[in-house]
C-alpha cells in the first residue's frame, strides 16, 4: 500500500506542475487482474478483471475531453 501512496503522490505533483501546460497526467490503479502471472487459478477466482476491462478504462480516460476526467481511477 505504502508503494500505491507514493505512486498516487508522485502523479500527483506532476499533474499540478504540468497542468498549465495543458499536460494531463492520469493514474490508473487497477485491482486483480486475469493474467498468466498468477497461473491457471486466477482463470477460476472471481473479482479478478479481465484485461479487456482495463484497456477500455484506459481508453475512455484518454479519449475524454480535459475537464471532464478525474486525476486518477480505481477500477
Amino acid at each position: 500500500c505504502a508503494s500505491k501512496f507514493a505512486i498516487h503522490g508522485l502523479s500527483e505533483c506532476l499533474r499540478l506542475e504540468v497542468q498549465p501546460k495543458r499536460i494531463r497526467v492520469m493514474q490508473m490503479n487497477p485491482g486483480m487482474i486475469m493474467t498468466n502471472f498468477a497461473g491457471r487459478s486466477a482463470e477460476t477466482k472471481k473479482g479478478f478483471l479481465k484485461p479487456e476491462t482495463i484497456a477500455w478504462h484506459m481508453y475512455t480516460m484518454l479519449i475524454a475531453p480535459e475537464d471532464s476526467m478525474p486525476s486518477n481511477s480505481t477500477v
